[in-house]
């Protein structure tokens, strides 16, 4: 797909019958291509008008670089499949996603019936560093959480993520560098489950390998939220984060000294 600079694209709120998402989404598969440079994408209605909430598929980017699996969709990789091609300068992505309905309520039943979970805003899933060539992500509003990698390698100069309804990086068993800015702000207004919500800044999954978000040495770095469980991190200039509890972690600053590498080897 080629986009024109500054393009949108809307994806429609609402059940979707059949498929494994029960919802519409924007999926790359592996093998496919996006040429662009500020790319929206959006939730809407079904006439087009942008939409403040979310309920919808996200957006899916599958690569080559490696097997996964989440949410029914799955990438069973072979020597027979092709590399994919992401190219941007920013991808921003507003209300993607969907969450869990409330608690007893039909919806709720349906989805438990069916199998159904909540959905991630942007989701990438087996890409590696020569398949991902987008130099910034912004997300808000995600319906679940707002950035996931699954069985991935990437870099980004620029991730910025605004109050996801759930974690703000969901990083299994992957690698992420961030160059430039890391800025996630995220508050405990809105958790469904009051103080004990699992909703982190970080949430890192061990299911393959390990998994890290490794932050270059002059990085800026704003982080508002609670840092992780069973989360680790190794830095000069940031703060260690309180292990128990669910404090909130505020830091705002520079990576000066040396890299920054927040890590999980052991399950959350």
């Amino acid at each position: 797909m080629t986009a024109e600079d500054g393009a949108s694209i809307g994806i429609i709120n609402g059940r979707v019958p059949g498929g494994s998402l029960q919802r519409a989404a924007l999926i790359f598969d592996a093998g496919s291509s996006l040429q662009a440079r500020r790319l929206s994408i959006r939730a809407t209605n079904r006439h087009g008008v942008p939409q403040k909430h979310p309920d919808n598929g996200g957006v899916w980017f599958f690569g080559a670089h490696h097997r996964a699996d989440k949410d029914g969709m799955q990438i069973r990789k072979t020597r027979a499949t092709p590399l994919s091609f992401f190219r941007a300068k920013r991808l921003s992505a507003y209300y993607l996603g969907r969450g869990d309905a409330p608690d007893g309520s039909a919806k709720a039943r349906h989805d438990n019936a069916h199998g159904l979970d909540d959905l991630d805003g942007v989701s990438v899933m087996g890409v590696g560093f020569c398949e991902w060539n987008i130099a910034e992500v912004y997300s808000r509003g995600s319906g679940d959480d707002g950035f996931d990698l699954q069985n991935s390698a990437i870099m980004l100069r620029r991730l910025l993520i605004d109050n996801p309804t759930e974690d703000a990086l969901n990083i299994s068993s992957s690698r992420l560098d961030i160059v430039d800015e890391l800025r996630v702000t995220m508050t405990r207004r809105g958790e469904r489950s009051g103080e004990d919500a699992d909703r982190d800044i970080f949430d890192l999954e061990v299911d393959d390998s390990p998994s890290q978000v490794v932050l270059h040495r002059g990085a800026r770095v704003k982080l508002h939220g609670v840092f992780g469980d069973e989360v680790r991190l190794a830095s000069k200039d940031m703060p260690q984060p309180r292990t128990e509890g669910r404090f909130l972690y505020r830091f705002q600053g520079r990576c000066d000294q040396d890299v920054a590498i927040v890590y999980s080897i052991s399950e959350d």
